[in-house]
């Protein structure tokens, strides 16, 4: 694409489309590039959805030819897809480890570590780092990408452990509009071994909600002393009927790191099309409440202000409809 005023049809480097792949869904993620321990440049990509076989499998293709390096079934069917994957790379620069979620509320950690291709399996003897259930234990659907981050703070219980990312919810099906389901906002500890449930979790909320300057506004609890001590991560769960997040977290450090991310709220009502949505930002190392502020709701030049019953504001309505993916 590099002289889009002479792209012709033989611009275009290879396609993969054939019904004689089972796996094959809508892709309806984003393909992630990353250099391979073998040195080759690849193409990471869940299957996506309404596959023949409705499995969820990780495709790999080489990014120069198209061929498929390797496809990794996950062997969970029925009426599933994975979503768009999230890369660890090494000290090189190369692929080293990839989390991706699917529809049963799996996050699945793949091993990729090795230049033998035939050897890049599922982590953790094959089955899901963790899976996602409501309090009620009915799975929580994954379409959003995965993000990490390793915790770099001095003195932190984790200090140096990698936190895994990621929302639930799902907004491309008929109905999904529907879905009153609670979803949550999920940051993981991955230690190598599996995490057995959500009560592994430190439990965050939203424990303050009001208007600022006409704009819907939430607060979210604060930690405690110590309180991450033996846990393996947090979770969110988001407040409001059929809340939730389809798009990726993304982690930044500034005055102290933070983690970003919108969530959702579907609306059926022809006078609010679509629906609208917060924009959030917490802790990314322990899901509570920044300690720094970091909106400037009242758009004054400062962000003093920008409190709600003595807490920092964590999570804005911009009145924007639904709200894409958070980034700086």
């Amino acid at each position: 694409v590099t002289t889009p005023s002479s792209f012709t049809g033989s611009n275009v480097l290879w396609e993969y489309i054939t019904n004689a792949d089972p796996d094959l869904g809508y892709m309806l993620g984003r393909p992630v590039l990353a250099k391979m321990k073998n040195d080759r440049w690849a193409v990471l990509i869940g299957n996506g959805y309404n596959s023949t076989d409705g499995k969820a499998v990780l495709y790999i293709f080489d990014l120069a030819t198209g061929s498929v390096i390797r496809k990794i079934d996950t062997g969970v069917a029925g009426d599933n897809g994975l979503s768009t994957p999230g890369v660890r790379f090494d000290t090189d620069g190369k692929a080293m480890t990839v989390y991706a979620g699917d529809l049963k509320g799996n996050i699945w950690e793949f091993d990729v570590s090795s230049t033998n291709t035939s050897t890049w399996v599922i982590s953790n003897s094959g089955v899901p780092l963790f899976q996602a259930e409501d309090s009620s234990g009915t799975p929580q659907p994954i379409t959003a990408p995965i993000t990490m981050a390793v915790n770099a703070v001095s003195g932190d219980p984790h200090y140096g452990k990698l936190f895994v990312y990621v929302g639930t919810g799902s907004d491309f099906q008929i109905a999904d509009a529907s879905s009153t389901q609670t979803q949550t906002w999920y940051g993981l500890i991955d230690e190598g071994s599996v995490i057995p449930s959500r009560d592994e979790l430190i439990t965050r909320t939203v424990s303050i909600t009001g208007t600022l300057s006409g704009k819907p506004v939430r607060a979210f609890s604060a930690a405690t002393a110590g309180d991450m001590t033996g846990m393996k991560g947090f979770k969110l769960d988001l407040p409001e009927s059929g809340e939730r997040i389809v798009t990726a977290a993304n982690y930044y450090k500034l005055a102290e790191p933070v983690l970003i991310a919108s969530s959702l709220v579907p609306v059926i009502d022809v006078c609010e099309p679509g629906g609208r949505g917060y924009l959030n930002a917490i802790n990314p190392f322990n899901g509570a409440r920044l300690t720094k502020p970091f909106f400037d709701v009242t758009d004054n030049g400062s962000f003093t202000d920008d409190v709600l019953g003595g807490a920092n504001i964590g999570s804005v309505d911009l009145g924007v409809g639904k709200p894409g993916e958070s980034i700086l």
